[in-house]
């Protein structure tokens, strides 16, 4: 499946622009693809067309920058399930949840690829 989503991009014009944006890019797809349940090397027709319909839904000039920060957004979705489960979030994972939207922030996504209302309503 990494090589489905590289061609995937390719198709779209989404390149990365030096090896180690290649790297960032990898890390996150595999963690995407992990989460997803979806091995790397899987070539399913059924998982092609899932995660094709999981990219749709991400904006073609967003595409790069949302694979390569995915391991932040992962991150913060964690962090939103862990304060549904009970509503309370430790100070420490409240800075850790601050550090990782600077960075959403800094690389363009902002908020748009998270639930911003659970995390206003943590960082509150």
């Amino acid at each position: 499946m990494m090589e489905y989503i590289l061609d995937y991009l390719d198709e779209k014009g989404v390149y990365a622009a030096n090896q180690a944006e290649q790297e960032k890019l990898e890390k996150g797809i595999r963690l995407f693809l992990l989460e997803k349940g979806i091995k790397e090397d899987d070539n399913d027709p059924y998982f092609k067309k899932y995660i094709a319909s999981a990219l749709n839904l991400i904006g073609t000039a967003d595409l790069k920058m949302y694979l390569s920060e995915y391991p932040v957004i992962s991150a913060i979705m964690q962090i939103v399930l862990e304060w549904k489960a009970d509503g309370r979030i430790p100070s420490s994972r409240k800075e850790n949840l601050r550090s990782c939207m600077k960075e959403l922030y800094e690389s363009g996504l902002g908020d748009r690829y998270i639930p911003a209302t659970e995390v206003q309503m943590i960082l509150a």
